[in-house]
C-alpha cells in the first residue's frame, strides 16, 4: 500500500550496443551523470556472473527535492547480448 515513484525515459544513442551496455551498466558516478542526473552513488553487491550485478544506489538530492527519499535502492542490472544474422 505506499506510493513509489517510477521515472522512465527514452531516447536514440548512435553507438553500438555494447558501448551502450557499458556506459548505461557503469557504476562510476561522473559517466552516469552524463545521462542519469538522478542517481548519485552506486555500489557493489554482489556480481551474479559476467553480465549480472547486483547494486545498491542512492538518489541525487540535488534534482530530487521534490520528494523525501530517505532510503536508498537495490538494482538488479543485467546486460543481454543480441546477435543479429545476415540474410
Amino acid at each position: 500500500g505506499g506510493k513509489g515513484i517510477l521515472l522512465k525515459s527514452i531516447g536514440v544513442v548512435g553507438a553500438n550496443p555494447d558501448t551502450v551496455f557499458e556506459m548505461v551498466l557503469s557504476r562510476d558516478k561522473h559517466k552516469r551523470h552524463e545521462w542519469d542526473m538522478l542517481i548519485s552513488d552506486l555500489e557493489l553487491v554482489e556480481t551474479i556472473d559476467g553480465y549480472c550485478d547486483v547494486v545498491y544506489g542512492t538518489y541525487e538530492p540535488k534534482y530530487l527535492n521534490w520528494v523525501e527519499i530517505k532510503e536508498g535502492f537495490c538494482l538488479f542490472q543485467t546486460m543481454v547480448s543480441w546477435t543479429r544474422w545476415g540474410i
